[in-house]
Order: structure tokens, then C-alpha cells, then sequence
């Protein structure tokens, strides 16, 4: 029999088109003598074939089966978000404690109006609906584990997403989410290896804390009232709160100690960024133009006559004579040679505030340009730069750090193909969340 605190199972369901026995795997993660674990990514710790007689009915009209092993129900550990399970006998506890599950005789798995086992699957093929996806460090990854923080995203998907838009979408999610796991999985793993004895103490006080404030703020002191708005609120148990509060602990304490400590911004170092990046902290003046330039020869002649003629300058770059959408304005133009030809921008350093330069010959027809105003950007000087400057090289010599730290860690860990636990997941999320 496995032990309940790490069943998991991998269900291989045949369509559900007879009355005759049903072929059905589990593949599961057993606690081995002591309620030490063990798992295995070989094959099925226990396969056999269900009849009938191993199924319950439930939910409207008793139609959709339940297999049942040891007498429990055999539903998958990742269950379908719209599901319940209708207790009428004696509490079950969370397989999160470590205990052995007591199970009342009056317990009944209400499955979804939708089952997820025949979603997203041809008719002859089994469906897998969750299980183990592969290994990281020697532990296993669980699909339940994986998909638990985005099932409701998943969810909304199949609801209101076509078959394309789902696998595209859903994929984004999936592969996000595993690279997490991996990332998150090494990174801990590392931390758990280098973490001293001060630093488990120091840990083991911070859980601590974190317990006692979780049971004041949602339980009020009770330790029964906390647990169950931890899990109404959060879908995590008490002991699974604190075991990821635990887990965020040591790995910070590893981050502080093997990379922000290794950051050093000197002196020269600012120094150097402030020089090389004048333009940011001593920016030039920009200047606002108002332009015409004529669509062909005709037009040039025109705009000139109009402009001879007295007609404001303003009238005339916002008519259709003018080339230049939105009346020719071109605003926050910085540098000495803010313009395309070199006469163009000679006539533009020449003017002063409400001056007019033209015909400026350059490009294929003649330009009309007019200073409307000019900016200059308050400067800061190195004093007053260098706690941004600090602050930005940080950033930098932490994301570097990271990087390589990553990258050894990819090296040296022990994981499955993240590329095939992904295709595994996938299936396993197009056949619970997947629209039919």
C-alpha cells in the first residue's frame, strides 16, 4: 500500500465507451519504510487492471466513475478546479503533515460537470492528468506541485479560449512556470549545501516568528481558525506556508552572503560612469522648430509667395503645401545637427526665438524652418549623481553575478530536459484545463 503523504498518481484512462473493465495505471511516489521517501521516474510502482466493482458513483445522476484503491478514491492528485469532495465523516488531514489519511466511509468525489479526463485527448489514447514530470537534484517535480499557482489561469483559458489560442497561451504559462521551478529548485538546493550551523538557527528563529504571526493575524491566537483561512485564502496549509517561508529564508541568506556582499562600486568606478554619460547629467539644450517643406517645385513657389505676401508663418506650415504632418512642429530636438542636411541645420544654430530661416536648399525642395523655443535641462553635478550612479553599477554587478551563478548552477545540478517536462506538462494541463 503507499503511504497517502507522497501518493501521487498518473492515471492512464481508457475511454469510458463500454461497461466492461477499464485498463487503469498508477504511477506513484510510495514512502518507503519509516515514511521515508522514495521515487522513481522508471515506470509504475504498481499497475493492474480495475473493474467495476472498483468504482464509485457520484455527482448528478451517479454517471461519471471514481476509481477507488485501498478503498480510497483513486482521483488524481491534481484534481479539477471545479471539483469537491462532500465529507461526511471524520476529518481527513492535509498529506502535507505527514500522516496517514482516515478517510470516513461516507466520503464521495464529486467530479466536474466537465470531466478533465476526456478533455483535450483522441478517443483511443489514455489521458494523463498528473504525476511526476521528471527530477531535479534527484528530487521529483510533480505536475499538481508545478501547475498549483496558475491552475486558475489555466482555467479561465479553457473557458473562454479556442483550442489554438489555449495551447499558445497555456504554453507561455507551462514553460514559465517550470523554469521557475528549476531555477528556484537549483538555487535552494545550493543554499541548503552551503547554509551554516548560525544559519540555521538564524532561519529556524525567523520561522519561528512567521508562525506566531500567522496564527495572530489570521487566526486570532487559534491555531485550527488560522489553518483554515491560510487555506481559503492562500489554497496553502499552515506547515506548507511556513515550509515556503522557510525555503525563501535560506535562499536569501545565500544570495546575501555569496553575491550582494560581492558587490563593490568604487569611487573610480562612479567617477567613470559620470564622465562617460554627459548628456545624462548635463544634458544640452533642445530646441522647438516649426517646419514647411514643400511637396514638389510648384508647391515651393507658392509657399514662398505666401509668405511674401505677409501671410503668418504659422498659417502657412499648417495649410497643404506643407509636407510635414501635425504643421511641420518638431519639438525637443537635441544636439548640434538635430536636422538631415547640413544646411538645414547651419541656417537652424543661426536664429534666434521667432526668427525665420528660408528657402534653405539641401534636399529635393527648398525648406522654411522657424525657432519656436528653446530649452535648457537643468544640470547635476557628480555630488548629487553619485547615489544613482552607485545604485545603477550595483544593479549591474548583481545582475552579472547572477548570471554566472545561474549558469554554473545549470552546469553542475542534476535535472531532467526542462523541454521534456514541459511537453509532459502540457499534456497533462491540455487534459484538465484544455477546451474540448
Amino acid at each position: 500500500m503507499f503511504g497517502a503523504a507522497r501518493l501521487r498518481t498518473l492515471l492512464m484512462v481508457a475511454p469510458l465507451t463500454g461497461l466492461g473493465p477499464l485498463p487503469l495505471a498508477l504511477t506513484a511516489c510510495s514512502t518507503g519504510p519509516e515514511g521515508s521517501d522514495s521515487a522513481t521516474a522508471a515506470g509504475p510502482l504498481d499497475a493492474r487492471e480495475v473493474r467495476p466493482a472498483d468504482f464509485v458513483r457520484g455527482g448528478p445522476g451517479g454517471r461519471e466513475p471514481q476509481a477507488r484503491v485501498d478503498g480510497q478514491s483513486a482521483t488524481p492528485m491534481l484534481t479539477p478546479p471545479d471539483s469537491v469532495l462532500v465529507e461526511t465523516g471524520a476529518q481527513v488531514p492535509s498529506d502535507r503533515d505527514g500522516l496517514e489519511p482516515t478517510p470516513s466511509a461516507n466520503s464521495v468525489a464529486t467530479p466536474s460537470p466537465r470531466p478533465p479526463a476526456l478533455i483535450g485527448a483522441a478517443a483511443d489514447q489514455p489521458y494523463l492528468l498528473g504525476g511526476m514530470i521528471g527530477q531535479i537534484n534527484g528530487q521529483p517535480v510533480y505536475a499538481d506541485d508545478v501547475l498549483r499557482d496558475i491552475s486558475d489561469q489555466l482555467r479561465v483559458l479553457g473557458e473562454q479560449q479556442d483550442r489554438a489560442a489555449f495551447a499558445t497561451r497555456a504554453r507561455e504559462l507551462v514553460d514559465g512556470a517550470v523554469r521557475a521551478r528549476l531555477r528556484d529548485a537549483l538555487i535552494l538546493g545550493e543554499a541548503e549545501r552551503a547554509l551554516t550551523p548560525r544559519e540555521q538557527q538564524i532561519v529556524q528563529l525567523e520561522v519561528a516568528r512567521k508562525r506566531e504571526d500567522l496564527v495572530r493575524q489570521n487566526g486570532r491566537g487559534s491555531l485550527a481558525v488560522a489553518e483554515r483561512r491560510l487555506l481559503e485564502d492562500t489554497g496553502y496549509a499552515l506547515s506548507e506556508t511556513l515550509e515556503r517561508f522557510r525555503d525563501s529564508a535560506v535562499t536569501d541568506l545565500y544570495i546575501q552572503r555569496n553575491l550582494r556582499n560581492q558587490i563593490n562600486v568604487t569611487r573610480r568606478d562612479i567617477e567613470r560612469y559620470y564622465r562617460d554619460r554627459p548628456n545624462d547629467f548635463n544634458p544640452p539644450a533642445s530646441r522647438d522648430l516649426r517646419l514647411i517643406l514643400p511637396r514638389d517645385a510648384a508647391g515651393a513657389e507658392q509657399v514662398e509667395a505666401a509668405l511674401a505676401a505677409g501671410e503668418p508663418f504659422d498659417d502657412v506650415a499648417s495649410g497643404p503645401l506643407n509636407a510635414y504632418p501635425d504643421g511641420g512642429r518638431v519639438e525637443g530636438l537635441v544636439g548640434d545637427a538635430p536636422l538631415r542636411y547640413p544646411e538645414w541645420n547651419d541656417a537652424v544654430d543661426g536664429l534666434a526665438i521667432g526668427e525665420v530661416a528660408g528657402p534653405i536648399q539641401g534636399g529635393r525642395q527648398p525648406l522654411w524652418v522657424k525657432l519656436v523655443g528653446e530649452t535648457q535641462a537643468a544640470g547635476v553635478d557628480l555630488l548629487d549623481a553619485q547615489a544613482s550612479i552607485r545604485e545603477e553599477l550595483s544593479k549591474s554587478q548583481y545582475l552579472e553575478l547572477w548570471q554566472r551563478f545561474l549558469e554554473r548552477l545549470q552546469q553542475e545540478g542534476s535535472f531532467d530536459d526542462p523541454d521534456l517536462m514541459i511537453e509532459r506538462l502540457m499534456e497533462i494541463t491540455t487534459n484538465l484545463y484544455g477546451p474540448r
